[in-house]
């Protein structure tokens, strides 16, 4: 089966366009090559680091599937979203789709509009939700709404991301307290009702993550480029390893063939 593979949150911060990040970066070092899609325009993450580039290092005006990021403004007008649609036509087995902030707002409009989910579905699409959290309850509300939009014949993955915390305790919220005297979130009662997954999202150096930024670098290439101290480096290549352990263990929910 394909695979429509969104990261989505509607709360900012999350660390939505860090996991999409990740996610390239996996499929690249699995051979994959999925059809990215930038959800945020010519200002999206997934555009600047996968983006195709001529030679000055300027981003290309022509980007293809397979060969650069399709941009599509997902905030702009209605004309905008409905541009998405047009993902479907390349027939491409993955697709990963990196949304823009309040993206699952945006999902619900798409689907109001003209049936987008509807039309993923049709195309013989697994429609995959990777949502990224935070210990606050603003971002766990996106887990119970993005089931209900979904339905029960898509996957779910949730990471939590732990560069916000100092450890378990920190997800209270969400797991509940062991007395029972806080409930768990509901949002992880209708993930578990789905069949979802819960994966937690290591921590890196914020350093060490400015420095990627500052350098325009995959995670991959930050992994041996010079211009990043050697610890830095050091920091990334331990966390990327990290992270693709835990994208291990779903590589088949995420169009990664066993």
């Amino acid at each position: 089966m394909k695979h429509f593979v969104m990261t989505i949150s509607d709360k900012g911060g999350s660390g939505k366009s860090v996991v999409a990040r990740l996610l390239a970066d996996f499929y690249a070092a699995n051979d994959v090559a999925p059809t990215l899609v930038d959800g945020d325009g010519e200002v999206g993450q997934l555009l600047k680091f996968y983006g195709k580039r001529d030679d000055s290092g300027k981003l290309s005006g022509v980007q293809k599937p397979g060969d650069g990021v399709l941009a599509f403004a997902l905030h702009g007008g209605k004309t905008d979203r409905e541009k998405i649609a047009t993902v479907l036509d390349h027939g491409s087995e993955l697709v990963l789709c990196d949304f823009p902030a309040a993206g699952l707002t945006v999902l619900e409009q798409t689907q109001d509009a003209f049936g987008f989910l509807d039309d993923i579905k049709s195309e013989g699409y697994k429609p995959v939700f990777v949502n990224p959290i935070t210990p606050f309850a603003a971002s766990m509300r996106t887990v119970k709404r993005m089931t209900q939009l979904g339905g029960p014949d898509c996957e779910y993955i949730v990471f939590r991301n732990e560069q916000f915390t100092e450890g378990g305790e920190d997800w209270i919220v969400w797991n509940g307290s062991e007395d029972g005297s806080i409930k768990p979130s509901s949002g992880k009662k209708f993930l578990a009702d789905v069949g979802g997954i819960e994966l937690d999202l290591p921590r890196l150096r914020s350093g060490a993550m400015a420095l990627i930024d500052e350098f325009n670098l995959t995670f991959e290439a930050a992994c041996g480029d010079q211009r990043m101290p050697r610890y830095h480096r050091k920091y990334v290549q331990l966390w990327r390893k990290a992270c693709h352990e835990r994208l291990e263990t779903i590589k088949t929910r995420i169009g990664v063939k066993a």
